[in-house]
């Protein structure tokens, strides 16, 4: 209803991130610290499309590995991103390839 579109995006954001990361996705998964599940969606989101190496986002984020992919798992059973495995030609997984990572919609 605003006719500024910058200021409903932010808004459209923030209800994501407050209503999907903080309130929904905690009482799931049990989630004890939002503030490393928010850290790792947004970190998510600005590698969008990318190749992903869990060990350096445990690093940038200075949380463990393990913690990291958690997460991850739990990001992706809400649908708020898509791991994508890479595979080979023959369709048989490729085991040493990294996976990427999409966000869901774009929009966020």
């Amino acid at each position: 209803m605003s006719d500024d579109v910058g200021y409903a995006q932010k808004i459209i954001r923030e209800d994501v991130v407050d209503k999907v990361l903080k309130r929904d996705m905690v009482s799931l998964f049990s989630i004890r610290n939002v503030a490393e599940l928010e850290q790792i969606f947004l970190y998510l989101c600005l590698v969008s499309g990318n190749i992903v190496v869990l060990d350096t986002i445990a690093k940038e984020i200075g949380v463990s590995r393990a913690t990291v992919a958690n997460y991850v798992t739990f990001l992706e059973q809400a649908n708020l991103i898509y791991v994508s495995q890479p595979t080979d030609r023959t369709g048989k997984k490729v085991l040493k390839a990294r996976p990427k990572i999409y966000l869901a919609d774009a929009a966020i």
